[in-house]
């Protein structure tokens, strides 16, 4: 997440996240059906076999998905900032986070070194898309793509919609190894979980951890 030098950006969209959420996993490609309050069930979100369908969506549909939130990305920053101070790259730039500007659906890292193309950095050599990196964990662990895409938008401070994001969006994106805990929230995350894709097979492999050790855990089926 964000440091709090970005709680303007961030709060202004926190009465849409959860609306939002669940208005992408019905987005994204499946068979369409009507979904009443009746259909609820609190111990029965979501079928194992949805939540562990690997085959759920192609690298192809996952990046034409990520395509569809951010046609076009403001790279350059060159739009009014909607803070003040300018434009966006004004805006970012007083905050620590010059433009260049880079979208998920632009992004790029080499899994084994975490280089990425952000900052203005070309695509560095190993470098995979985001969409390969969310399909790549998902056949690793059988999670489904569409899971980790519902995951990754409440998660990661509107990453997947945001069109001139900063780098800590991508750092945290899963909030994985950012516990909820301390006074006022307060406790750090662990540096030793920053990156995409770190934070993207971190999250994939602990949704096998929770199919595989079921009572292990204090939160369980049922």
């Amino acid at each position: 997440m964000r440091k709090l030098i970005d709680l303007n950006k961030k709060f202004a969209w926190i009465a849409l996240l959860c609306c939002a959420t669940i208005a992408i996993f019905h987005a994204l490609p499946q068979k369409s059906f009507a979904v009443t309050a009746a259909d609820w069930r609190a111990g029965n979100i979501i079928d194992d076999a949805l939540f562990y369908d690997k085959n759920s969506m192609s690298v192809g549909e996952i990046q034409a998905f990520l395509n569809g939130k951010v046609p076009v990305c403001d790279t350059a920053g060159s739009k009014p900032s909607e803070y003040g101070g300018g434009t966006r790259a004004q805006y970012g730039a007083s905050k620590g986070y010059p433009a260049p500007f880079v979208c998920l659906k632009d992004y790029y890292e080499n899994p084994s070194t975490k280089a990425n193309n952000l900052h203005g950095n070309p695509i560095p050599a190993g470098g995979i898309s985001a969409a390969q990196i969310i399909w790549n964990v998902s056949q690793q662990f059988g999670v489904s793509p569409k899971v980790m895409l519902v995951m990754l938008h409440k998660e990661s401070d509107r990453l997947m919609i945001d069109d001139w994001p900063w780098s800590t969006q991508y750092r945290t994106a899963m909030g994985y190894g950012c516990p909820d805990s301390g006074p006022n929230y307060s406790a750090n995350c662990n540096p030793n979980d920053y990156g995409f894709y770190t934070q993207m097979y971190s999250a994939a492999r602990q949704f096998r951890l929770y199919a595989n050790s079921p009572s292990s855990y204090n939160y369980i089926a049922g």
